[in-house]
């Protein structure tokens, strides 16, 4: 704890879809193409987004078993959602970058403090999005595709050999806390996929912040 209280953070992890990435639209067009592909029916925007599934395979494997569908691997699931994500962006539905995305990685860059997406999100796709928004060159690392992000978190975390009280995660659903609670590191929530209120619930160790200007409030960034 730094002499204010606040918990002093070397290494940021972050997810990207909700908290650097606005990819909503193009999610849900994706979901509910692939979700037809796969003989389920389509959902609704608040249904899709009041899931507490952290990726679409789980999502996606939840309606089939309900529907009383064969449930495919994983790996398969992942595949059915890329293709139609990938269509849908083609179409046009695309994905943009969320307000203060450039202070905020700045202000972390200001402190050398390196930043590392884990994120379910395509891992082709997050390096794209990265490239398009011009922020490529501010992100340290990163990890996508990932299926078990508290795994994903623990590796990190013990490559960059920093402490884990002195990493954060920080995610915007519940699943994000739940993964960053279970690898042993802080976790900060911001509203995105999911609601503040669904966030409290999760337990984010440091809190929630209602935006990234925040984050730098809540936590006191050193180098790393």
């Amino acid at each position: 704890m730094d002499p204010d209280g606040l918990p002093v953070i070397r290494l940021l992890l972050s997810d990207w879809s909700g908290v650097i990435s606005d990819d909503r639209k193009p999610v849900f067009e994706a979901a509910n193409r692939a979700l037809e592909e796969l003989g389920a029916r389509p959902v609704s925007w608040d249904y899709l987004w009041g899931s507490t599934l952290g990726s679409f395979a789980q999502f996606a494997a939840r309606e089939l078993s309900a529907a009383g569908r064969k449930v495919p691997t994983l790996e398969q699931l992942y595949a059915a959602f890329e293709r139609s994500y990938n269509a849908v962006v083609d179409d046009g539905v695309l994905p943009e970058k969320l307000p203060q995305v450039d202070e905020f990685l700045a202000y972390l860059d200001g402190r050398d403090v390196p930043v590392v997406v884990v994120s379910s999100h395509m891992d082709r796709n997050v390096r794209k999005e990265a490239s398009l928004y011009g922020i490529a060159g501010r992100i340290m690392q990163i990890q996508g595709s990932v299926m078990d992000k508290g795994r994903a978190i623990e590796d990190i975390v013990r490559m960059y050999d920093v402490p884990k009280p002195q990493a954060a995660y920080l995610g915007d659903m519940s699943s994000d806390i739940e993964s960053g609670n279970r690898a042993g590191v802080r976790t900060i929530g911001i509203p995105g996929y999911h609601t503040a209120s669904q966030l409290y619930a999760a337990g984010p160790s440091v809190g929630v912040a209602f935006s990234l200007r925040e984050v730098t409030r809540l936590v006191d960034f050193r180098p790393g």
